[in-house]
């Protein structure tokens, strides 16, 4: 839990980006709760960032967990902007109107997100060797699950060797 210093519209557009420890899991929409959310200090100590933990609840990938960094205190200006859009796009895909004021307000509650591949980057080892970095799975979005659509006839209580009821006509079948 984590107080948040100020709340932002969830109407604004975002760009977002949280990405796993290791993991490497196909591209796509995964269900998914934010599991725990900590406030800490950035490495200069000069803003903090809201760490939100978050945990793939379905299917294959169930448990991979991703950390989505949130810069809301921040001397960059564009940093906490992306901080706040995502923090809004999180709160809309949880039907929420405004951003929490508690970061305990988007605990276990289900959303999609959005699983994208981001290219490994090079970079250079202690013995000044280029190194092919990893791919890795990224958070690129956040969605509200789908509304229940139509759902499945309920179990029919007749016996079965009963005959088929006819199909009522319609209206203007004659």
């Amino acid at each position: 839990m984590a107080n948040i210093p100020q709340t932002y519209s969830v109407t604004d557009p975002v760009v977002a980006g949280g990405s796993s420890q290791n993991a490497f899991i196909p591209e796509g929409n995964y269900k998914a709760i934010i599991i725990d959310s900590e406030m800490k200090d950035t490495n200069n100590g000069q803003g903090q960032y809201l760490a939100l933990s978050i945990a793939i609840v379905d299917g294959e990938h169930r448990d991979t967990t991703f950390i989505e960094r949130l810069n809301l205190i921040n001397q960059n200006s564009k940093a906490v902007e992306i901080a706040y859009k995502t923090l809004a796009r999180i709160s809309e895909a949880l039907g929420m109107q405004t951003t929490p004021s508690d970061s305990a307000q988007l605990h276990n509650q289900p959303l999609l997100i959005e699983i994208k591949t981001e290219a490994g980057k090079e970079w250079t080892n202690n013995q000044g060797e280029k190194v092919a970095g990893k791919d890795k799975s990224i958070i690129k979005g956040y969605k509200p699950l789908p509304k229940a659509g139509i759902q499945a006839p309920m179990a029919s209580t007749a016996p079965t060797n009963a005959p088929a009821a006819a199909a009522p006509k319609a209206p203007w079948a004659a």
